[in-house]
């Protein structure tokens, strides 16, 4: 799951329209594979504070993975009343399942 908060600090309403990347990447940072884009509208009122949920299933990216263990998640959002805009990023590592051998002799 990938929980954004949004908190509207001004007197005024807003309205936040957001783009959203999800994308899978190798250890240097350098991008594999984008398996995820979503265009995201909030209005906010004066002074409020919510949490958005979008949920990410597994399906979604463990076919193109392939032995890559990072996803990384970017957030672009554009305040439609003052232009302004901000940005976040949030990388992921999978951990791999441990793997235990057993030899009998």
């Amino acid at each position: 799951m990938l929980t954004m908060t949004f908190n509207n600090l001004s007197n005024e309403q807003r309205t936040i329209t957001c783009k959203i990347t999800g994308k899978v990447e190798f250890y240097t940072g350098a991008t594999r594979t984008q398996f995820m884009f979503l265009t995201h509208e909030m209005a906010l009122q004066p002074l409020e504070s919510k949490q958005e949920v979008i949920t990410v299933a597994a399906d979604e990216y463990k076919n193109i993975i392939i032995g890559q263990s990072f996803l990384c998640f970017l957030v672009y959002g554009f305040i439609n009343e003052t232009t302004m805009s901000l940005s976040a990023m949030e990388p992921i590592h999978l951990g791999t399942p441990q793997l235990l051998l057993e030899v009998h002799t």
